[in-house]
C-alpha cells in the first residue's frame, strides 16, 4: 500500500473509484463536483478561491489506485474540510479506507494543528467517522439524493 499525491494521470481512476460507489454512497449527480475538484487539481488551480490549499492524494495497491482523497483550508475560517475520500467497491473492507482516512488527519495536523477537521458523509458511513472521533452535528435528510442522508461531523 502506498499513498501519494495525486497527479493529472489519475483522473480517470478517480472517476473509476466514484462511479464504483453509486448509487449507495454517492449519487450520481455529485459526479460532475467531482470532476471539478479533479480538473482543478489537474490545472493546479483552486476549486474555491476562499480556500488557503487544496490537497488530494492517492493509494496504490500493486501499482492501481484504489482510493482517494482530500482535503481543503479555508482562508478565513479555522476548519480542514475532507473530501472525496472513498474507496473502490471492489477493495472496501480491506484498510484502504482506514489509511487513507489517517493520513489525511495526519497531513491537517503537520499544516496546522489549530484547525477542527470536518467532513460530510451519508447514513451508510457516518459510523466508520465516529470510531475516528468525529460527532455528528447535523443530519439533513436526501441531502445528495433520495434516499441519501448527509450527516455533518467534526472532530475538534
Amino acid at each position: 500500500m502506498y499513498i501519494r499525491r495525486y497527479t493529472h494521470y489519475d483522473h480517470a481512476a478517480c472517476l473509476n473509484i466514484f462511479k464504483s460507489n453509486c448509487s449507495h454512497y454517492f449519487d450520481a449527480s455529485e459526479q460532475s463536483y467531482l470532476e471539478a475538484w479533479l480538473t482543478a487539481q489537474d490545472n493546479g488551480m483552486l476549486v474555491y478561491e476562499s480556500n488557503l490549499s487544496e490537497d488530494f492524494f492517492v493509494l496504490e495497491q500493486e501499482d492501481k489506485v484504489v482510493a482517494c482523497g482530500g482535503f481543503y483550508l479555508p482562508r478565513n475560517n479555522l476548519i480542514a474540510n475532507m473530501v472525496w475520500g472513498m474507496v473502490h467497491a471492489a477493495f472496501h473492507k480491506q484498510g484502504f479506507g482506514t489509511a487513507m482516512f489517517a493520513y489525511r488527519i495526519e497531513k491537517i495536523k503537520e499544516l496546522d494543528t489549530t484547525r477542527a477537521i470536518v467532513l460530510d458523509t451519508s447514513q451508510h458511513t457516518f459510523r466508520f467517522f465516529e470510531s475516528f472521533g468525529f460527532e455528528k452535528v447535523k443530519i439533513t435528510a436526501d441531502a445528495y439524493g433520495e434516499g441519501l442522508h448527509r450527516y455533518d461531523m467534526i472532530l475538534k
